[in-house]
């Protein structure tokens, strides 16, 4: 059974129940999908040519049962295998069946990543004009996009958008129209998801990264959205200082399991 729909309840709540952290695990999963997925007695193995980890992972959010539990990992592993990647899980306390972060532990899985998933109401989101400048939000990717956010990332990820069933949000700053900065939301079942913000390097520290969270709260308010969620690696302070600055609080965590 597909969990429900986090309500808006939560932006009231210090951390989300175990069910709306498998609901919004499920909106995220559906909003930045892998380019092949197979079904594996709940679980849901995904894999894509571009690095993330997200989309190279195996998604644990329900769980049939039918299968033996060495079984399944035994078939996980071949899978990976199979396309040359190491096997990899994306754990939260949500995660089923129960106790499978132990049970990966157990078998030599490492910890990897560790990542904080934080929510913020888009109406509530306001930020001085820091950076002179024009926002601009499309449902289109273009190569100016995509050479800004491939410069930053180091990552080509176009084979995961065409992946998108949901609503694209691909926002561009420009100055002069040369583009400056870049970032992605997309509209999945009332949330938006941020999955990338990213500067010209000569521009950073400037204000940029501040103007587009706006700018993609501006388009989720207009689109009748009022919840916005994004993902910061615990490792990054400065992401999470400017997130936190404007609303957005850590409900819950995930990290990945990879057997090296």
């Amino acid at each position: 059974m597909r969990p429900g729909t986090p309500g808006l309840e939560n932006f009231n709540n210090p951390k989300l129940s175990t069910d709306d952290v498998r609901g919004l695990e499920q909106i995220a999963a559906a909003a930045w999908p892998a380019v092949e997925r197979q079904h594996l007695d709940g679980w849901v193995l995904r894999a894509s040519p571009s690095p993330p980890r997200r989309v190279n992972s195996v998604f644990p959010n329900a769980c049939a049962g039918a299968m033996i539990f060495s079984d399944r990992i035994a078939a996980v592993e071949d899978f990976y295998a199979a396309r040359n990647q190491p096997p990899r899980f994306q754990v939260t306390r949500g995660s089923l069946p129960d106790g499978l972060d132990d049970e990966l532990e157990q078998r030599g899985y490492e910890v990897e990543a560790p990542v904080d998933i934080q929510i913020t109401r888009a109406e509530a989101m306001t930020t001085p004009a820091s950076a002179e400048g024009t926002i601009h939000v499309g449902d289109e990717l273009t190569p100016a996009w995509t050479e800004v956010y491939a410069a930053g990332f180091n990552r080509d990820v176009s084979a995961v958008i065409k992946q998108i069933t949901g609503h694209p949000a691909f926002l561009t700053f420009q100055r002069d129209d040369e583009v400056l900065g870049v970032a992605l939301g997309v509209y999945e079942s009332a949330w938006l998801g941020i999955f990338g913000m990213q500067t010209r390097q000569s521009m950073r520290g400037k204000g940029i990264g501040s103007l587009m969270l706006k700018g993609l709260a501006d388009w989720a308010v207009a689109q009748g959205v009022r919840g916005l969620y994004l993902q910061v690696e615990q490792s990054n302070p400065r992401a999470r200082a400017l997130y936190e600055r404007f609303g957005f609080r850590t409900v819950y965590a995930y990290h990945y399991r990879t057997l090296f």
